[in-house]
C-alpha cells in the first residue's frame, strides 16, 4: 500500500467515492454534492488555504480510498476516512489509517478526532484498532451535528508518547 498527498488529478475520485458514501448514509453530509462545489471546495480548503489535508490510498497503483484530516481548531483535526466499496472488510482501511497518522503526525502533535455513525461497524472497528478510544459529544469539536445519538465520537491516544496526548 502506497499513501501519498491528494493532486488535483485526485479531485474526480475523491468526488465519487465522497458521493457514495452519502448515498449509502456512513457520513454526516445527507447530500450530495456537484462537481463545481465539490472542484470549489477541494480548491479553497486543501489547495489555498490547507485547512485540510487529504493523503490517497494505493494498492498496486490502483486509488483505493482516502483519509482526510479537517482543521476544527487550534491542534485539533478531525479525521474520516472512505474506501471504494470492493475494498472495505479486509483491513485495508485499518492499515491506511495507521500509514496516515504517521504521516501526518511525523513533526507535530495535534488532537485528532472523529465522529462515527454507530451503523458504521467497518469504520468504528477501524477507528479502534488504530488507538481511538470514545470520547463524549463536545460543541466545541462536534458542531452543527444533529442526531448525535446516532454516531461514536472518538479520540486518537498515541499509546508511545502518552505524555504528549490532549485530554477532552
Amino acid at each position: 500500500m502506497k499513501i501519498t498527498k491528494a493532486k488535483r488529478k485526485d479531485l474526480k475520485f475523491l468526488f465519487q467515492i465522497y458521493n457514495f458514501y452519502v448515498k449509502k448514509k456512513l457520513f454526516s453530509s445527507s447530500k450530495k454534492i456537484e462537481y463545481l462545489d465539490h472542484k470549489r471546495w477541494f480548491e479553497k480548503y486543501y489547495l489555498n488555504e490547507k485547512k485540510i489535508y487529504i493523503f490517497i490510498s494505493k494498492v498496486n497503483r490502483v486509488r483505493i480510498g482516502y483519509v482526510r484530516y479537517e482543521y476544527i481548531n487550534k491542534n485539533i483535526f478531525e479525521v474520516s476516512i472512505a474506501l471504494k466499496k470492493k475494498y472495505t472488510g479486509r483491513g485495508l482501511g485499518t492499515k491506511m489509517l495507521n500509514i496516515s497518522l504517521k504521516k501526518f503526525l511525523k513533526k507535530k502533535t495535534y488532537l485528532i478526532i472523529s465522529k462515527v455513525k454507530k451503523n458504521n461497524k467497518n469504520s468504528i472497528s477501524c477507528f479502534i484498532k488504530n488507538n481511538f478510544e470514545q470520547i463524549k459529544f463536545d460543541h466545541d469539536y462536534f458542531f452543527d451535528l444533529k442526531n448525535r445519538r446516532n454516531y461514536f465520537f472518538l479520540k486518537y491516544v498515541d499509546k508511545q508518547n502518552p505524555i504528549d496526548n490532549y485530554k477532552i
